[in-house]
C-alpha cells in the first residue's frame, strides 16, 4: 500500500504529495489505461447516442434554415437572420465566432419538446449556448439579443464577401449569380480570412479523432 502522508515545504508555502511506488508490473498501468479507455468510449457512445436522439431529421433541419428570416443583398441558402437578429453563415454551422450558429429546439426535450419543425430554429451559437434552457429567452427575441455576440455588426458588404468566398469559394448572389470578383480591400480580407481557414482545418485534421473538433471559425 502507499503511504498517505503529505510534507510541507518549508518556506515554500505548498504542499507536496509523495509519488507512487509501484509495487507491482507495468501490466498493472497498462491494465489501469485500457479500463479509462474502455470508460471514454462508452461516455462517447452514450453521448452520440443522445445527440442523435434529440437532433432534428435532415428534412426538419433544411425546413429550419428556410423558415429563418431572409437576410436582404445575400443568397439565402447561404446567409440567414436568426431569432436574435444576429447574421449567421450557414458555412459555419457548429463553432464559435459571430456569424456561426446551431439549431435550437424552442422547447428543450427535456421538458417535453419535439423534433418537429415548429420547435425548430437557427441560432448564433454563443446566443443559443448561454440561453440554456431558458423558456422566456426562447419566447423573447430581445433576450436573446441580449445574449448575442455582437460583433457582426463592424462586418460591411466587402467584408462579407470576403468571408463568403473564402468559405464557399465564390460569392452568389440573390440572383443566382455567381462571381468571385471582389474589390482590392475585399481581396486582403480574404487573404486573412482564408489563412485563418486554412490555419484551423490544419488543426482540425491533426485531431480529427477528439471528440471536442468542431468546424472552422
Amino acid at each position: 500500500m502507499m503511504d498517505v502522508w503529505v510534507a510541507k515545504v518549508p518556506g515554500a508555502g505548498r504542499m507536496l504529495r509523495p509519488k507512487r511506488q509501484n509495487n507491482g508490473t507495468s501490466s498493472d498501468y497498462d491494465s489501469d489505461d485500457e479500463s479509462f479507455s474502455s470508460l471514454q468510449e462508452r461516455r462517447k457512445g452514450r453521448s452520440k447516442l443522445r445527440r442523435e436522439l434529440n437532433s432534428f431529421s435532415p428534412l426538419v433541419k433544411d425546413l429550419c434554415w428556410k423558415k429563418a428570416e431572409v437576410f436582404d443583398g445575400r443568397d439565402p441558402d447561404r446567409w440567414r437572420i436568426d431569432n436574435g437578429g444576429n447574421i449567421v453563415c450557414r458555412a459555419f454551422r457548429g463553432c464559435q465566432g459571430p456569424l456561426c450558429w446551431e439549431y435550437d429546439h424552442i422547447w428543450p426535450i427535456s421538458k417535453g419538446g419535439g423534433k418537429q419543425l415548429s420547435n425548430c430554429q437557427i441560432l448564433q451559437s454563443r446566443s443559443n449556448r448561454r440561453k440554456g434552457s431558458d423558456a422566456l429567452a426562447k419566447e423573447n427575441g430581445k433576450i436573446l439579443a441580449a445574449f448575442s455576440d455582437k460583433s457582426w455588426h463592424a462586418l460591411d458588404d466587402q467584408m462579407l464577401d470576403a468571408i463568403e468566398l473564402a468559405a464557399y469559394g465564390d460569392i452568389q448572389r440573390p440572383n443566382g449569380s455567381k462571381t468571385t470578383r471582389i474589390s482590392r480591400k475585399g481581396r486582403e480580407h480574404y487573404e486573412l480570412i482564408l489563412a485563418q481557414l486554412r490555419k484551423r482545418q490544419n488543426e482540425l485534421s491533426r485531431r480529427r479523432n477528439s471528440p471536442f473538433s468542431c468546424p472552422i471559425m
